[in-house]
């Protein structure tokens, strides 16, 4: 289908005016939210014409090319910024959609761990305080722990009063296997950390519901734990899965256990496009959600021995839209209004080169209440390219310059933020006045990199808390050019 590139370029300042940083200010700004009615009302307007059937130039086939190049200083004239947008974006219709929190349920539980490890023996796990274990198993984790010669900061295992005491302990220990068969079965957090008897003597009202699970995979025994919670202050629906024995001296079975996973040749292409093959198929078989990965990448671990993993993440997928990949929140327990009290929805799978499941954490599965709009009316590209200018034409040079003043580094500072990454897709807002509902609307994220430099030696300065690769600038709302809060 032919389609009209949008080339939108607007001319650089350039003189005495582009010198010092004096231009005029912008009418408009960008604004957080409007509980003007306008945004319900938004989500219902349809696209005046279908997605993928742009104005096209007579005899022109040029794709979806999208290009935005300006640059301008903010309103004090202490910060440049330089917009060098090209980007290829598809046409799609962009839904609004409402979800909910999918609360985990043991049935859940269950089939994801058979779809992850098959039909093996699930054992509840043991209390993290008060742990009981077979002689056979007290002696296999002697034999592990005796024979590690790795390297702990010095650390001596051999003399590690771990082992005297799990010397002591098989006097009384059992011969037979202790554990109890995994019922599938929410149980208070409490039980999991103290036993059974201490979790009864206990408030566990403000405590999430868990199952917790032991199982061993070509004897690596792993901890599957799944955590739901429903209540007023926040809610959390949280899966993790990892290689866990029990307490170890120094946490050294976490050595040990991923030696024995990842200690092998670097992933080639190959094995990266099998594991995300098999990721696709096990999120389809565990069954909560749809989901389209996003990221799937070697890692490398640099030690004496070098260790490689292949991480494969995903985020959800709404009306075959995907979900922009935003930082997790940090406090569930936000007082500012629209503020958000379930984690981001989120997925990331970690595997070695052979494909066996070495971690994953999933947080926040949701569930569609309804498809509001499957093609809803959105600002143009040039609208948005427009308010984000507008919204960093207003903010302060403060923003961009923590880290670093004057008397740290000997010379006064300039600061330029390059705006040269832009991601179309949805994004998650609150939808007012519930406790748990949320939209996912289709959203503009604007992503770069900010330096901090010498006005005398033109050195470059990374503050430690922006990091040395782009990050997230500005997120809008492409139905009405709100900014969308990232930072909770």
């Amino acid at each position: 289908m032919k389609q009209k590139m949008i080339s939108f370029l607007c001319a650089a300042l350039t003189g005495a005016a582009l010198l010092c940083g004096c231009q005029k200010s912008p009418e408009t700004s960008a604004v957080i939210s409007k509980n003007d009615g306008s945004f319900d009302i938004g989500i219902l307007q349809s696209a005046t014409h279908p997605q993928g059937e742009a104005e096209a130039t007579a005899g022109e086939d040029v794709g979806n090319l999208f290009q935005y190049q300006d640059r301008f200083f903010s309103t004090d004239g202490k910060v440049e910024f330089q917009m060098e947008i090209t980007e290829d974006f598809p046409d799609q219709a962009m839904p609004v959609v409402e979800v909910a929190p999918h609360f985990f349920t043991g049935e859940d539980a269950k089939r994801i761990a058979y779809a992850l490890f098959g039909e093996g023996d699930y054992y509840e796990a043991e209390p993290l305080m008060a742990p009981v274990y077979s002689k056979s198993e007290i002696q296999e984790k002697i034999a592990r722990w005796s024979a590690y010669d790795g390297s702990l900061g010095g650390y001596d295992i051999s003399k590690s009063g771990f082992i005297k005491n799990y010397t002591l302990m098989m006097e009384t220990a059992p011969d037979e296997n202790p554990h109890t068969p995994c019922q599938w079965t929410f149980r208070k957090a409490s039980f999991y950390l103290d036993g059974a008897e201490a979790a009864a003597q206990a408030d566990t009202s403000q405590d999430n519901d868990e199952i917790q699970v032991s199982v061993k995979v070509d004897g690596i025994p792993f901890l599957f734990a799944i955590s739901t919670r429903n209540k007023a202050d926040f809610k959390i629906n949280n899966l993790s899965i990892y290689p866990y024995d029990g307490s170890s001296p120094a946490g050294v079975d976490n050595y040990i256990f991923r030696e024995r996973l990842c200690r092998t040749e670097k992933p080639n292409e190959a094995d990266v496009e099998a594991v995300k093959s098999k990721a696709e198929a096990l999120l389809e078989q565990m069954a909560v959600g749809d989901w389209a990965i996003d990221q799937c990448y070697v890692e490398e671990t640099q030690d004496d021995h070098p260790e490689y993993t292949i991480v494969v993440k995903a985020v959800p997928n709404f009306q075959q839209v995907a979900a922009i990949r935003l930082p997790q929140l940090s406090n569930l327990k936000s007082e500012v209004s629209y503020a958000s009290t379930y984690y981001l929805t989120d997925v990331e799978f970690t595997f070695n080169i052979s494909g066996d499941l070495v971690n994953l954490d999933m947080r926040s599965p949701v569930d569609i209440v309804s498809v509001i709009n499957e093609d809803v009316q959105t600002l143009s590209k040039e609208e948005l390219m427009q308010t984000a200018q507008n919204y960093f034409t207003h903010t302060e040079y403060e923003t961009y310059t923590v880290g670093y003043d004057i008397a740290s580094v000997g010379e006064e500072l300039g600061c330029r933020v390059v705006i040269d990454d832009v991601e179309y897709g949805l994004a998650r807002v609150k939808v007012p006045n519930t406790a748990d509902s949320y939209y996912y609307v289709p959203a503009m994220c604007f992503k770069g990199k900010i330096e901090n430099y010498g006005k005398d030696s033109g050195r470059i300065y990374t503050s430690h808390i922006f990091g040395d690769g782009p990050r997230i600038l500005l997120l809008l709302n492409a139905v009405d050019g709100t900014v969308i809060n990232t930072n909770q």
